[in-house]
């Protein structure tokens, strides 16, 4: 199988969730390929798929010649649709949470363009009866690679650190992280954000002048590549995840800090609770009840912080590993293979076809 990938913004370090799915389907052995519509990007990853750049979508189809073309989010791939279908080749999508429209989801997938929807399992209610042959269920996955705990990826455990991770971005209320680092005195919040496009850098500068008029209660860092914030998240007692101003999602950064033991914090929106799971995790509704959730783990004892990590670690570990949930993905673009696959005429007819027309060229 040959599978081309095609984004809007490829490759950037934040973007995990992305490059999760690429380095899974590579490591299935498929041949995987990449197209960007924009490449630029100043915090780049290592590359295990071919890249392909500055050039019409449909101009790589012709020269990759894929089995299936891949995209992340529904609104960039209802406008790649038309040409990709020009081509004949069937295109699945992985729907996010910023792009999310139920009307939108169900118009592509009645659409014959699309071969496969992929979608988050608290969303599986909104799909229409004609439709859900088209949509298939997936939760988020993260590579174990980098995150999760195991041989040499021990913890050692920082009871007074809280995290978040995000790229710069100003439709994830990041303000509700620096609130809630203001209500908790003695400890250390450390926030990491992702600068890779022009885009994310505005936001980032907002961030950096409201914690400066709070008095700098959150220790802002740029650009930590994998390794680093495995490594952090295995040093952080708690990650606080902030609610999204748009439909929830599956952010990749729970399931990652969950795999690496912390006690995920997170707002209590659609599909939360059931993300969290038996992890340990808890939920909130204002930045001062994350802060009391966080105030009242000072009287955890070490034997407590270590049982909630191996938890968290093991549900994360069984319900949203790469080894687990990419088998899930690629059996399904083995399904869809098989449906657009050519029939092939009947062994009958075509002989009958065949010496009809060598009578007729004798």
């Amino acid at each position: 199988m040959r599978i081309l990938f095609a984004e809007a913004e490829y490759p950037y370090m934040h973007g995990s969730f992305i490059e999760t799915a690429v380095r899974a389907a590579a490591s299935a052995g498929i041949e995987t390929h990449v197209w960007s519509s924009d490449a630029k990007s100043s915090f780049p990853h290592p590359l295990v798929a071919q890249l392909h750049t500055n050039e019409p979508i449909s101009a790589c189809i012709d020269r990759v010649r894929p089995d299936i073309v891949h995209t992340h989010y529904l609104d960039l791939a209802s406008r790649l649709g038309p040409e990709i279908a020009s081509r004949g080749v069937p295109y699945t999508v992985r729907m996010h949470g910023c792009e999310y429209r139920p009307e939108l989801l169900n118009r592509m997938a009645a659409n014959p363009a699309f071969a496969r929807i992929f979608i988050y399992p608290h969303y599986a209610e909104d799909v229409e009866p004609a439709n859900r042959a088209k949509v298939s269920v997936l939760p988020t996955m993260y590579n174990p690679e980098f995150y999760g705990l195991g041989w040499r990826r021990g913890r050692d455990t920082d009871p007074k650190l809280v995290l978040r991770g995000v790229a710069g971005s100003n439709r994830k209320n990041i303000s509700h992280f620096l609130e809630t680092a203001a209500l908790c005195p003695g400890y250390r919040f450390v926030l990491v954000m992702g600068d890779a496009y022009r885009f994310n850098r505005p936001p980032i500068d907002d961030i950096i002048a409201l914690n400066a008029r709070m008095g700098n209660p959150v220790e802002i860092l740029v650009n930590l590549d994998w390794h680093a914030m495995a490594k952090l998240m295995r040093r952080a007692a708690i990650y606080m995840y902030t609610p999204p101003n748009h439909p929830a999602g599956m952010s990749i950064s729970v399931a990652e800090s969950m795999a690496c033991g912390c006690l995920v914090l997170a707002p209590d929106i659609r599909g939360m609770r059931d993300y969290l799971g038996d992890s340990g995790g808890r939920v909130y509704q204002t930045p001062a009840e994350a802060a009391e959730i966080v105030r009242a783990t000072a009287s955890w004892s070490a034997g407590e912080w270590r049982a909630l990590s191996r938890r968290a670690s093991a549900f994360a570990a069984r319900h949203y590993s790469m080894s687990v949930v990419a088998p899930r993905l690629v059996a399904e673009w083995r399904r869809v293979l098989e449906e657009h696959a050519p029939v092939p005429l009947p062994v009958r007819g075509w002989w009958r076809r065949f010496r009809g027309r060598a009578k007729a060229a004798a």
